[in-house]
């Protein structure tokens, strides 16, 4: 069913999907079986698996939203637009525990290029199994919690793998901008063996 909808060329859209008033998809945008779209814009290239839901949303190019995935962006109060973003350079992560056991997050990356717009963004994290530490819910609105989980740490803590119960998405990140290829080779093996899809890997352009 489509509703007042803009479709560019070449996108697919599977059966029983929805796009509701104000939705734009661009050039080979695919959309699953059971998706709805809501007033929401969907880059070229952009992926929405089956089951997912997809409303006040900017969704940038090449981006995979996984099967069963949602976008939340009302607070009980206000809507928000959600955004999410491909071609990120410079991707950094940091984190803060505070006294109350939540961890404050910033992810900052350059959109685009080295010399691209600042962005950030500020999830706040739980730990969730208290007694591993290795299992959180990570909160991007309230009151929804995405599973995140170390599934590996280095000894000395300057890499770690984190993943989600799913399969569906899996970051690999460091303390130094460069792995040496050897090592990281090893660590992509890794992840593969814990039954993630390496072929859909992408490497974050960084700065050495």
């Amino acid at each position: 069913r489509i509703e007042q909808s803009e479709i560019a060329d070449n996108c697919q859209i599977g059966p029983f999907a929805h796009l509701r008033p104000e939705s734009k998809l661009a050039d080979d945008v695919k959309i699953g079986s059971f998706v709805e779209i809501k007033k929401s814009t969907l880059a070229k290239g952009a992926k929405a698996n089956h089951l997912a839901y997809v409303g006040d949303a900017s969704v940038g190019e090449r981006v995979i939203i996984g099967a069963g995935a949602i976008t939340c962006n009302y607070d009980g109060k206000n809507k928000h637009q959600t955004i999410i973003e491909e071609d990120a350079f410079n991707a950094i992560e940091s984190y803060s525990l505070n006294e109350n056991g939540q961890i404050d997050t910033t992810f900052s990356f350059n959109k685009g290029s080295f010399d691209g717009e600042k962005k950030s963004y500020n999830p706040t994290g739980y730990v969730v199994d208290k007694k591993t530490n290795a299992i959180w819910g990570m909160q991007f609105i309230w009151p929804f919690k995405a599973d995140y989980r170390i599934i590996y740490l280095s000894d000395d803590y300057s890499i770690t793998i984190i993943g989600r119960n799913k399969r569906d998405y899996v970051w690999l990140m460091a303390r130094e901008p460069i792995i040496p290829e050897q090592h990281y080779d090893s660590l992509i093996e890794f992840i593969g063996e814990q039954g993630y899809d390496i072929q859909k890997i992408n490497k974050v352009p960084q700065k050495g």
